[in-house]
C-alpha cells in the first residue's frame, strides 16, 4: 500500500523529532520553495544534515497550540460567519466532523515527504459523499494575512496541498482562528492543485536528494574538526557548500547567514577584492540610498557579497575601501559596507 501512518502516541516529543528529520515535514515545504522571513531554505538544509537548530516557542507559537483544541471544537459548526459558529454549536447542528489522528502519513511515491495534519475531516454533513479531507489549524491575525496580496499565506497554501497529497486525500481545509474572535475558511480540491503539486516537487526532490548527498560529509566533517584537521575540514566545507540549495532573496535567508559562517581565524580573515566584486560593493551601498522599492534587490547583494566573504571578516578593496562582516564578543556578526 502507498501510504502508511505512524502513531506519534508511540514517541516521546525528541524521538518524534528525530524521526521527523527522515523526511520534509508539510510545514518544511514552503521553506524549501519560496522561504520566509523567519527562516530559509539554507536553515533547513543544515538542519537536516545534523546541524541542530534551536526552536524557541514565541507567542504566536504558544497561542497556536494552546488554541487548536477549541479552534478544531468550533470549525465543525463553522458555516460562513462568526454568528453561524454560536448558532449552530448552541442548536447541535454539525456542519462537518474531524478526528484528531495524532499520526503521521507517508507514502511510496513521494519518499521524501511526510504529514502530520491537525485532523482527518470525516465523510460527513457538507462532504458526505466526498470521502474524508486534511484539516489545518492556524492561529493568526487579520495584520499577518493582510500583508499578503492574496490575503492567503503561501507557505500555508503549499502546507495544506501537501497534507492533500500525501495521504491522497480528496480535498482540505484551512481554518484560520484570527485575532483570538474572527474565522476564516478556505476549502481547496485534490482536483485544484495539479501545477502546485509540480512545484512542490520540482524544488523538494532536488533538496533532499542533496540533503542526502551531504549528510556522510557533514558527520566527517565533524570529525576533521574534533581531530584539527583543518585541510580536510575546508575540503567538506565546499564539497557541503556546493549542495546547498539555491539562495533566497529573503530576510530568513540573510538573517542565517550571520548564524553560517564563525569567524574563527581571525588573522586569515581577509581576502583581496576584484573590481568586479568591488562593483557589486559599490552597487550594494548605491541601493542603501535609495527609496524603500529597492530594499529587496539590495539584500539580494548582501546575500552574493556575505557569502563572497563566507568565513572570512573583510572584502578589502584597498584604497577603495572595505566591506566588512565582522563579529563581536558575543559572537554576532556585522555587517559593514566602506566602499568609496
Amino acid at each position: 500500500m502507498a501510504v502508511r501512518w505512524q502513531d506519534n502516541g508511540l514517541f516521546s516529543y525528541d524521538q518524534w523529532l528525530v524521526k521527523r528529520n527522515e523526511t520534509l515535514g508539510a510545514s518544511e515545504v514552503g521553506t524549501v520553495v519560496y522561504g520566509n522571513p523567519w527562516t530559509s531554505n539554507l536553515e533547513l538544509f543544515y538542519e537536516k544534515i545534523g546541524a541542530g537548530r534551536d526552536r524557541p516557542e514565541n507567542i504566536r507559537m504558544f497561542l497556536g497550540k494552546e488554541t487548536e483544541g477549541t479552534s478544531r471544537k468550533l470549525h465543525a459548526y463553522y458555516d460562513g460567519t462568526e454568528q453561524s459558529v454560536v448558532d449552530n454549536y448552541r442548536s447541535g447542528k454539525k456542519i462537518r466532523e474531524t478526528v484528531n489522528l495524532n499520526s503521521t502519513a507517508f507514502n511510496d511515491k513521494y519518499p521524501h515527504l511526510s504529514c502530520t495534519p491537525d485532523s482527518e475531516i470525516q465523510d460527513f454533513g457538507i462532504y458526505a459523499g466526498r470521502g474524508k479531507g486534511t484539516l489545518e489549524i492556524k492561529n493568526t491575525t487579520s495584520w499577518y494575512l493582510g500583508s499578503f496580496e492574496s490575503g492567503l499565506p503561501t507557505d500555508n497554501v503549499l502546507q495544506l496541498c501537501t497534507q492533500i497529497i500525501v495521504p491522497e486525500y480528496n480535498y482540505g481545509e484551512l481554518f484560520y482562528f484570527i485575532d483570538n474572535s474572527k474565522f476564516q475558511l478556505h476549502a481547496i480540491d485534490k482536483s485544484e492543485i495539479g501545477n502546485i503539486e509540480e512545484t512542490i516537487m520540482l524544488h523538494t526532490i532536488p533538496f533532499w536528494e542533496n540533503v542526502l548527498k551531504a549528510r556522510p560529509l557533514y558527520n566527517e566533517l565533524y570529525e576533521a574538526q574534533r581531530n584539527m584537521d583543518m585541510r580536510r575540514v575546508a575540503e567538506l566545507q565546499r564539497e557541503i557548500a556546493d549542495l546547498e540549495p539555491p539562495a533566497q532573496n529573503t530576510v530568513g535567508y540573510l538573517n542565517f547567514l550571520s548564524k553560517k559562517y564563525t569567524d574563527k581565524m581571525a588573522g586569515m580573515g581577509i581576502m583581496e577584492g576584484t573590481e568586479a566584486l568591488l562593483q557589486i560593493a559599490r552597487k550594494h551601498k548605491e541601493l542603501g540610498k535609495q527609496v524603500s522599492e529597492l530594499e529587496a534587490e539590495r539584500r539580494k547583494m548582501e546575500v552574493e557579497l556575505k557569502n563572497i566573504i563566507g568565513d572570512k571578516h573583510t572584502l578589502n578593496f584597498g584604497k577603495d575601501g572595505k566591506v566588512t562582516w565582522a563579529a563581536d564578543k558575543t559572537g554576532k556578526r556585522t555587517f559593514l559596507n566602506k566602499v568609496k
